[in-house]
Order: structure tokens, then C-alpha cells, then sequence
């Protein structure tokens, strides 16, 4: 599978890819993600002051968010998408639970709504 570093199988037995970004500085992911699609997760990683943060970013937000295939965690600097996007910090579930967040995972907003619900 091109694109697709890893594939898992989640709770209800389906699967999801997983593509591993690219570090190129703090906070900033590089990911080649040519078509989104809802069972695609680009997975950045990096190392905080509080030790490391995984960041779970459906394909369809990474793509969004992205510019030219780059992530920029505190760009723009009025309103950083390191805060924008924190619902997808260490966020796991979101892999393992895909079925029960699939239609809002592209939204962060909608998504922060559901998961604040339960």
C-alpha cells in the first residue's frame, strides 16, 4: 500500500492505516498524504518538556491544516494549531474506538462535542 507505513486492525475487527510523518523540527510534521480518507491517520511524534505527545491526525484534518504537505504546530501565531488541534494530542481512542468517531474525526470542533459527551 503506498503511503501506508502500518495498518491495524481496530475493535470492530475493520482496519485502519496509519502513516508514520516526518519530525523536521518541533511541531513540525511532514507527511505526503495524496488522497485523504477517513481510515488514514498521519501519526506525528514529538519530544516536550513533559516527555512525548503523540499526535493522532485523521488524514482529512492533517490535509486541511497542512500547507504543501507540512504541519506546522504554532503557525499561524494568533491562534497556534497546536491549540486548535489538541483534541488529537495522545489521543489513541481514536484509532482503537475508529467506527464510534468516524464521522466527526475530520472536525475538530464536532469531535472535542462528541468526546466531551462520551
Amino acid at each position: 500500500m503506498p503511503g501506508v507505513d502500518l495498518a491495524a486492525r481496530v475493535g470492530d475487527g475493520s482496519y485502519v492505516e496509519l502513516r508514520i510523518a516526518e519530525s523536521a523540527a518541533p511541531g513540525v510534521f511532514r507527511a505526503e498524504v495524496r488522497r485523504p480518507k477517513p481510515s488514514l491517520f498521519v501519526l506525528g511524534v514529538e519530544e516536550t518538556e513533559e516527555g512525548v505527545e503523540a499526535w493522532v491526525l485523521p488524514s482529512g484534518a492533517f490535509e486541511r491544516f497542512a500547507f504543501g504537505n507540512v504541519l506546522e504546530l504554532d503557525e499561524p501565531s494568533d491562534e497556534p494549531l497546536r491549540e486548535r488541534l489538541a483534541v488529537y494530542r495522545n489521543r489513541w481512542s481514536l484509532i482503537a474506538d475508529y467506527a464510534k468517531y468516524r464521522t466527526t474525526l475530520n472536525d475538530p470542533v464536532a469531535l472535542r462535542v462528541q468526546l466531551s459527551l462520551g
